[in-house]
């Protein structure tokens, strides 16, 4: 038999229901599914992210990362901070891919090869989010992409010598 304590996450998570139920009731928090699953995810994205740091779960980090910066993402859009339209979705998601392959690096400084699809995927989504913006135009950033993409091929070929190097 496990005698082992365990924190009662079912009897906090009635107490949150509870409060939230009470607290729309008295008209002080809009208590619905569609400005709470957001908030779910954030604590889920937390959840993963730390107990992945705890317990050393490299698998862990860029799931939770991920689902953290989602839930954020939809939390400031359902509450009316940012217009998540679909011209925005896209580089919204390219800059959170990018913030969770970071994060890799963040738990492991030695592995140098995730930097590279980091700083890929948030520089496609800034200069995305920068062109919708309108502080670029379309014509010069596919120009630009069009003379130097090879070098993506380049830095990913790079980042796969540099993990091979490392897991020897």
């Amino acid at each position: 038999m496990n005698n082992k304590k365990q924190f009662p996450f079912f009897g906090v998570f009635l107490i949150l229901i509870g409060l939230g139920i009470f607290f729309d009731k008295l008209n002080l928090f809009d208590f619905t599914w569609s400005r709470l699953w957001p908030i779910g995810l954030i604590i889920i994205g937390i959840w993963a992210t730390v107990s992945a740091f705890i317990y050393n779960q490299r698998g862990k980090i860029f799931a939770g990362t991920f689902i953290f910066l989602f839930g954020i993402l939809y939390f400031l859009k359902n509450y009316n901070y940012i217009s998540l339209r679909h011209d925005i979705f896209l580089p919204a998601l390219m800059i959170v891919i990018g913030l969770s392959f970071f994060m890799l690096f963040v738990f492991e400084p030695k592995d140098w090869g995730v930097l590279i699809p980091s700083l890929i995927f948030i520089c496609i989504g800034l200069l995305i989010t920068f062109t919708r913006l309108g502080y670029l135009f379309y014509y010069e950033v596919w120009d630009f992409l069009a003379i130097y993409w090879p070098i993506i091929l380049i830095l990913i070929g790079i980042s796969m010598l540099i993990s091979k190097g490392k897991s020897k």
